[in-house]
């Protein structure tokens, strides 16, 4: 699909970007989730971190890992 296709002419209803703004949005607001899950912790009321959080963490550490590789194989990648 060309970039001129994507955007709207004159007199056309923006569907197909309100689409996509709306999808990028829903995205922003599932990323934020954790994040404001972690500002709401008790930080004085628990001492350590449990079981869920260690999972968590080793998710995290794990996509991170992931992510840096793909961007490597992605640099290296001559098409």
């Amino acid at each position: 699909m060309r970039l001129e296709e994507f955007f709207p002419k004159k007199g056309e209803l923006p569907i197909r970007l309100a689409g996509f703004w709306s999808v990028q949005a829903m995205w922003g607001f599932v990323c934020m989730l954790p994040i404001s899950a972690a500002c709401n912790i008790n930080v004085h009321r628990s001492k350590r971190l449990g079981p869920v959080a260690g999972l968590a963490l080793a998710l995290f550490a794990g996509g991170l890992l992931c992510e840096a590789l793909a961007d490597h194989q992605k640099s290296n990648f001559k098409a």
